[in-house]
C-alpha cells in the first residue's frame, strides 16, 4: 500500500452525460449534486488525513497543461474524477510530469476503469486508491497524443465528430447510435492503407479500432486478448467497405461474436503508420482530434496507476 499525503482531484462536474434528465429537474439540482459528489471524495480521503487539491473542469481551463506542470514534490497522485474523456485529457498531462494515476469512475463511460476492475461506487473507488498498490499499464499514442483505451480510423471517429455535445448530454451512449445511423447512408467508405511495425507490407481497410484495453463503447468487447499489459497493440481492420459490411461487424460486436465475422482481421503490433500522404478521421479515447496523417505506437509499462 502506498502512503499518499497529498493528491490533486481533477474533478469534472459535467460527467455522466445522460443521466442528468432523469436524476437532475434543474441545472441548480445538478450543480447540488456534484458538489455533493465532491465534497463526499474529499471527506473520504481527508478522514485518512490525505490532504486534497481540486481542479474542478471548465471550458477555460487547458488540463493536460495544468496536470502537465504539477510537480511530484507537491502531489502524490493525480486522481481524475470523470469519464475516459476527462482520464484522457489527465492521462497526456501526467505522461510529462511523471505523476501516478488515480481514477474515480462518475462519467457515462468508463472503460479503463471497467478493464482495470474500478468500482463505479465512490466510496469503494476512494478505498481502492487509499488501499492500493502502485501498478504499472501500456499507454497507446497517436502521434504525439497519448490514449488509454483505443482509438479509432474511420467511421466511428466521423460519428464522434458529428455528434453534438448537447445530444450527448441528453441521451448519452444513445447518441452516437443516432448519429451513426444518419452517417451511414452516406459515408464513403475511404480505403486505409497501413503498414504494421517494420513491415512493409501494406494492409488495406475500410474502418480501423485500436484496442489497448479490451472494452470498446461500453461493455462491448472488440478483442478478448487486448491486455493493458502485453506491450501490444490489438487492432481490428473492417476488410470491405460497404454498409452491409459495417453492420455486420456492428451485430457481431453487440453479440460478442467478432472472432466468427468474416469481415474482420485482427492483428496485434507495436506499431503501425498510415500510406504516406494518406489523412484519415482519428478519435483517441473517444476524443475526436481531426483528419490526419497518424503513427500509432505502444509504450509499454508507460503509466504508473494506484488501485
Amino acid at each position: 500500500m502506498m502512503k499518499l499525503k497529498h493528491i490533486t482531484l481533477v474533478f469534472n462536474p459535467t460527467a455522466g452525460y445522460g443521466r442528468k434528465k432523469m436524476l437532475f429537474k434543474s441545472k441548480k439540482s445538478h450543480k447540488n449534486h456534484y458538489e455533493i459528489t465532491l465534497n463526499k471524495i474529499k471527506t473520504i480521503f481527508e478522514s485518512h488525513k490525505i490532504n486534497v487539491s481540486v481542479i474542478i473542469i471548465d471550458k477555460t481551463i487547458n488540463i493536460t497543461q495544468l496536470v502537465a506542470n504539477l510537480s511530484l514534490d507537491k502531489t502524490d497522485l493525480v486522481i481524475a474524477a470523470g469519464g475516459d474523456g476527462t482520464i484522457n485529457s489527465v492521462i497526456n498531462g501526467l505522461m510529462i510530469s511523471n505523476i501516478p494515476l488515480g481514477i474515480i469512475p462518475i462519467g457515462s463511460v468508463n472503460i479503463l476503469a471497467l478493464d482495470l476492475g474500478i468500482s463505479s461506487d465512490i466510496q469503494q473507488a476512494c478505498l481502492q486508491i487509499i488501499n492500493g498498490q502502485m501498478k504499472k499499464i501500456d499507454i497507446g499514442k497517436v502521434n504525439e497524443t497519448y490514449f488509454s483505451s483505443m482509438a479509432g480510423i474511420g467511421f466511428d471517429a466521423k460519428v464522434i465528430k458529428h455528434t453534438p455535445i448537447k445530444l450527448k448530454k441528453k441521451h448519452g451512449l444513445l447518441s452516437f447510435a443516432f448519429i451513426a445511423f444518419k452517417l451511414i447512408t452516406t459515408y464513403k467508405f475511404r480505403p486505409i492503407h497501413l503498414f504494421f511495425d517494420d513491415n512493409n507490407n501494406i494492409k488495406t481497410a475500410y474502418f480501423v479500432i485500436i484496442n489497448n484495453a479490451k472494452y470498446y463503447g461500453g461493455k462491448f468487447i472488440v478483442s478478448p486478448l487486448s491486455s493493458l499489459t502485453d506491450g501490444k497493440l490489438d487492432i481490428t481492420l473492417l476488410k470491405k467497405g460497404s454498409i452491409l459490411s459495417l453492420l455486420s461487424f456492428a451485430k457481431h460486436l453487440i453479440y460478442g461474436t467478432l472472432d466468427q465475422c468474416s469481415q474482420t482481421e485482427f492483428i496485434q503490433a507495436t506499431k503501425l503508420s498510415l500510406k504516406e500522404n494518406e489523412k484519415h478521421h482519428t478519435h483517441v479515447d473517444a476524443e475526436y482530434i481531426g483528419k490526419k496523417h497518424i503513427t500509432i505506437s505502444i509504450k509499454a509499462m508507460g503509466l504508473s496507476i494506484i488501485y
